[in-house]
């Protein structure tokens, strides 16, 4: 509870002291800088946020309780979307990598700063990312203990972890299950593949036959430009 207060505590001197800043130059709203820093701070706790969700996820304790609200994405209590297989074709040319100094926004991180401009071969993407019962054949298939699929620090991995599958799945029967936090639930065949590693990922496409993308590739087709 003490937490909490602090928490609100901040929160209240915050928009006190927003209300008190120098006007912006139309007279009205908080001035160019002091909106910065408000939203460096609030996007900033958010990234600990998402930190503190991780590391309960890590160790296996409940779940947050954030009231009667809807349930986390990847609970498995949310309604399918998929399957949503096939591929787009994103057109080849020069993509601008980076937040744009007349983009219009208020906001952006100092390593978003600036664009600069990436020239892209024209190239296809999945529809959308890899999902569970998309990744269940590279198990299948012994996919962990085929070296012909794993690049050198992939098999340095495998040798440490002695992974068999993705960390918090574990087989009961003839069924996968997914831990969520500190509960066990079948693993939702069309809900993304989540909580790889980058070798996981770097091997199951050498299993499928395709290939992750770069970061200019991914940002243009995932902006849908």
């Amino acid at each position: 509870q003490g937490t909490l207060d602090y928490m609100a505590a901040v929160v209240e001197h915050a928009l006190e002291r927003l209300g008190k800043v120098e006007l912006g130059e139309a007279g009205h709203g908080v001035s160019g800088q002091a909106s910065y820093l408000t939203q460096l701070c609030t996007l900033h706790e958010d990234m600990h946020g998402e930190a503190g969700l991780i590391t309960r996820q890590t160790l296996g304790y409940a779940a947050p309780d954030f009231g009667p609200t809807a349930p986390l994405p990847g609970s498995g209590l949310l309604p399918g979307g998929g399957p949503l297989p096939g591929d787009v074709a994103v057109p080849g040319g020069v993509w601008q990598l980076g937040a744009l100094q007349d983009g219009g926004v208020s906001f952006v991180f100092d390593n978003e700063k600036w664009a600069h401009p990436v020239e892209l071969a024209p190239f296809h993407i999945a529809r959308a990312p890899v999902t569970n019962a998309e990744y269940l054949p590279f198990i299948a298939e012994g996919g962990y203990r085929r070296p012909e699929f794993w690049s050198f620090g992939g098999r340095l991995w495998l040798t440490n972890t002695g992974a068999q599958h993705p960390r918090y799945w574990r087989r009961q029967g003839t069924q996968w299950e997914r831990r969520h936090f500190d509960h066990w639930l079948p693993l939702a065949p069309d809900e993304p593949a989540v909580h790889l590693s980058w070798y996981e990922a770097e091997a199951w496409c050498a299993w499928a036959g395709r290939r992750l993308p770069t970061e200019a590739e991914w940002e243009a087709a995932a902006s849908g430009t």
